[in-house]
């Protein structure tokens, strides 16, 4: 299969600055370079990973877990290489190695590319194309920074604009600053791994929402060739930038600054969307958002923290919430709100409810303190209800439902209309947590209590697939959040029509989504078949 590459920002380090990267120490106490056994590998393998890991060790410990998990596939994708374009990654790119200087890595790959051309040809100071500014000047005062801003070619501009309209909104679903869309793209024009990591992800969920017939009009089309450049091979043009990424990296976490530096704090949630939608890698997905976790503890992140931090947080809870669902396991955030609920102010609420949908997911896992307590886990049940008892009574009016066409009388789930659409977003992660209390506390009223818990489980379920069904549901970034919640919702559904009716609408919002798999479908059903 022949690939029409993508070409753009070169990665390579800056000879200026090879000796300054050279002599760059690693964290104490960790290896200056990726392991190249297979045994070594084996040793750094997630599973055998420190639980505990220091604020200066952390980003250290992400980065090497991040390149030894790309380096294992790195080889999956040596068929992107091919004679008429540049594939600038190579397997040295993924290690922090001091046998070979930068500046023999920067020789060789420039030699290799004197034989190739890429598709946009564009002119840059030598210190943009090669990712590392050398520049010290009032604009850009980090080594690895550049000292001008970023020219893009058409193609980049294209995923630039297609992130900053379609992928950047998904990730500011509760933030009023919009931080990924206006904030990070500007942070991006003068780091150009950030950059690459934008565009990555910006690719990636182009791939998943270009109709294939879109694609291949553009392709067999003369008229439009040059559209094709941009939709005939997203996927393939994510990957390519996702590496190149990484090789990117290779050369900065070299500088102790950076790996304290917003633009890491950026690019690793970035990298960790692009994984997110990716789906076919979802289990290396899952472990690096651990160490998104180390990063954002390494500098003191939380929900509570404004700008870029609080964004990044709160963007990476909603990546763990989901992985925590899928892989019945207990989210990996330990904070605890300060604030308290009556003074949360309106787009504050939403974020408020993902809070306490990981809780309740940490509650369901039944690992919440060890405990087999049974009056424990009644006492905790009943106080996590309460606290979501407490969020809903102090909603404001943009929180209610709004009248809708009155839909079929027939209709097991009538439509439900909250508006804005991420005010139903929150509403959906507040049943979601509701479902999955009492689906987990333990019952010892007798019948009343069993029909008050049925009820209230009845009207949770009801609620969730009206909103599924609602005018705007299927219009991102809310959408994303639906299916996490008929996910939830589904496992508690009994009754035949029910079920028929619920997997429909989840059919719905996942063939909207093109994410995730439609193999939760028969997860689905499989749950279904043991009631």
């Amino acid at each position: 299969m022949s690939y029409r590459r993508y070409s753009g920002l070169s990665n390579s380090i800056d000879v200026q600055n090879a000796a300054t990267v050279h002599s760059a120490s690693p964290a104490p106490g960790f290896p200056s370079q990726l392991p190249q056994t297979p045994s070594a590998e084996a040793a750094i393998s997630p599973v055998t990973q420190a639980t505990s890991v220091t604020p200066g060790q952390a980003p250290y410990e992400w980065w090497d877990l991040v390149a030894h998990d790309a380096a294992k596939s790195a080889s999956s994708y040596q068929a992107l290489k091919d004679s008429n374009s540049r594939w600038s990654f190579e397997p040295i790119d993924l290690s922090r190695s001091t046998a070979a200087s930068p500046s023999q890595f920067l020789h060789s790959r420039q030699s290799s590319q004197e034989h190739t051309q890429p598709i946009h040809q564009t002119t840059r100071p030598a210190s943009i194309r090669n990712g590392i500014g050398t520049n010290h000047d009032n604009v850009a005062k980090e080594p690895w920074n550049t000292s001008a801003p970023v020219s893009l070619s058409e193609q980049e501009m294209g995923y630039l604009r297609y992130y900053v309209k379609h992928v950047g909104p998904i990730f500011d679903l509760f933030d009023p600053e919009r931080t990924f869309t206006e904030y990070i793209p500007h942070l991006a024009m003068r780091n150009v791994g950030l950059l690459k990591s934008v565009l990555a992800v910006s690719a990636r969920f182009k791939s998943l929402h270009t109709p294939v017939r879109d694609r291949q009009t553009a392709s067999t089309t003369g008229h439009h060739r040059q559209r094709s450049s941009f939709t005939d091979d997203d996927d393939a043009v994510s990957t390519q930038l996702y590496f190149e990424t990484l090789s990117y990296l290779s050369k900065a976490m070299q500088y102790q600054s950076y790996t304290r530096s917003k633009e890491i704090l950026a690019t690793a949630a970035l990298i960790s969307s692009y994984e997110y939608f990716h789906v076919d890698r979802s289990a290396d997905w899952e472990k690096h958002l651990k160490g998104v976790f180390w990063i954002q503890r390494s500098q003191e992140t939380n929900g509570e923290r404004g700008g870029l931090q609080g964004a990044v947080w709160w963007n990476w809870l909603r990546q763990d919430i989901w992985a925590a669902l899928w892989q019945n396991r207990r989210p990996l955030t330990i904070w605890e709100p300060t604030i308290p609920v009556v003074t949360l102010r309106g787009h504050e609420f939403a974020s408020r409810a993902t809070f306490l949908l990981a809780r309740a997911i940490r509650y369901a896992t039944h690992d919440e303190g060890n405990t087999n307590d049974l009056s424990s886990r009644i006492a905790d049940g009943e106080r996590h209800l309460s606290d979501l008892q407490e969020w809903y009574s102090n909603l404001p009016p943009t929180y209610r439902p709004l009248p809708v066409v009155e839909s079929d009388a027939s209709a097991i789930f009538p439509p439900v209309w909250i508006h804005p659409p991420f005010h139903a977003a929150a509403m959906q992660h507040y049943y979601s947590a509701k479902i999955l209390i009492l689906l987990n506390r333990p019952s010892v009223g007798g019948l009343n209590a069993y029909h008050d818990s049925q009820r209230m489980l009845n009207e949770a379920v009801s609620m969730v697939c009206g909103l599924a069904q609602s005018p705007t549901a299927l219009e991102f970034p809310s959408a994303m959040v639906h299916f996490q919640a008929l996910y939830v919702a589904g496992r508690c559904v009994r009754v035949p029509e029910q079920q028929k009716a619920l997997y429909e609408i989840f059919e719905r919002v996942l063939e909207s989504n093109r994410f995730p798999t439609k193999s939760l479908l028969s997860d689905l059903q499989r749950t279904w078949s043991t009631f």
